[in-house]
């Protein structure tokens, strides 16, 4: 007889690769239930740049209070040559023996980026592939905000973007100055199942410093996160997810 499985949404992420860079990932099942008899698999799918088919790794029973973690290096070992790759990485629970308690939700799994020098570090939660459980808002783009960055002499600001979809997508980036008006970059493409960054500085601004907002569109729901970066050192010095617009938010 087969036994079917309770399936939760999947989640995504990026990870950090190479010698300089690595990604741990955590689950943390308690954020959803208290279920202690709960068991769960898990499918960790690796999608490399170049490479036709993704590396995918299987867990089965892990338990409600087992203490499980993924640290990328020691799947992804043939790095040693390369400084640093961002590999866009999707993670997918279910369970035989619990239900979820909401249909639309995904089991969140969480990422520490570190690295050697700096450049790259942060603890993020996974996003669900299908967005959250709220529509989201478009007029003729998808948009992704932050409230305020600053880009001066010495900071400037780092964008991950992770493209969960198979099909490739274009997205742009406004910078909004308070005093000096709007400042757009070129449209650039990212492909499906993968991660593209861009670097805003004073370049960007055509010398203008100071807080900025910040705007993504593209043409479909990419994820963002925002990281500041020292201009002098490389020094990632925070990192923290972007905010849709969102119908709910919008109608208050």
């Amino acid at each position: 007889m087969k036994i079917e499985h309770n399936e939760w949404l999947p989640s995504f992420l990026f990870s950090g690769v190479g010698r300089d860079v690595d990604t741990t990932y955590f689950f943390r099942p308690h954020v959803v239930s208290r279920e202690e008899s709960a068991l769960f698999d898990i499918k960790v799918s690796f999608y490399r740049r170049g490479v036709s088919k993704p590396l995918v790794l299987d867990y089965k029973d892990v338990c409600f209070n087992s203490d499980w973690t993924l640290r990328v290096r020691d799947v992804l070992p043939d790095y040693d040559h390369t400084s640093e790759e961002y590999v866009y990485t999707e993670l997918f629970a279910s369970s035989r023996n619990l239900e979820p308690n909401v249909y639309n939700h995904s089991l969140t799994f969480f990422g520490q980026h570190t690295s050697t020098d700096g450049r790259l570090a942060g603890y993020l939660a996974t996003n669900s592939v299908w967005g959250a459980p709220r529509r989201v808002y478009r007029e003729r783009y998808f948009c992704d905000t932050f409230p305020g960055a600053r880009i001066d002499d010495e900071l400037c600001l780092k964008i991950f973007v992770v493209n969960p979809f198979v099909r490739k997508c274009s997205f742009r980036v406004t910078l909004y100055h308070s005093a000096k008006g709007q400042f757009i970059t070129e449209w650039k493409e990212i492909a499906g199942h993968s991660v593209e960054t861009i670097v805003l500085d004073t370049a960007t601004t055509g010398g203008t410093t100071g807080l900025f907002g910040v705007m993504l569109e593209a043409d479909t729901k990419v994820a963002s996160f925002y990281s500041t970066v020292s201009r002098k050192t490389g020094q990632m010095i925070g990192i923290d997810h972007g905010h849709p617009y969102l119908l709910d938010v919008l109608s208050h």
